[in-house]
């Protein structure tokens, strides 16, 4: 389904279906969507609309806990959401390795308190693998 052109059924999905689930905790690994997701005139990604109506259920539904959710970046606006992810590196290189500092430091630039990332070098080298992980240690 669309996210954004049937907004009144991805509420319900969210409140009634995966609510009864019990997650206090969600990691929306949705890819990003371009223009698929039908959201402001066709233009803007899905992924910031899965970020809030997934961030926003407890307040929906009355709870006093507070949501907790891992989403891909959605566009400017989306640090409003608690914890940004910076989705899958295609490629494993060392030249990868060493941008992943600067591309951490400027998502800060956007507002995100929390930021994250895929861990690991899957298909690398051993070095190179541990590298990944001990820079994932440290941020």
């Amino acid at each position: 389904f669309q996210v954004c052109s049937s907004p009144d059924y991805a509420f319900a999905i969210e409140d009634i279906v995966l609510a009864k689930l019990g997650f206090d905790h969600w990691w929306i690994d949705y890819q990003q969507g371009g223009k698929k997701g039908h959201c402001v005139g066709g233009s803007q990604n899905p992924t910031i609309w899965l970020n809030r109506i997934r961030s926003t259920r407890n307040f929906r539904l009355k709870d006093n806990k507070r949501d907790a959710v891992l989403g891909r970046w959605g566009g400017l606006g989306s640090h409003r959401y608690p914890v940004g992810f910076s989705g899958d590196v295609d490629r494993i290189t060392w030249s990868r390795l060493a941008y992943q500092p600067y591309f951490t430091i400027t998502s800060a630039n956007v507002a995100y308190g929390l930021w994250s990332h895929d861990i690991g070098a899957y298909g690398s080298t051993p070095q190179l693998h541990v590298r990944w992980v001990q820079w994932g240690k440290i941020f």
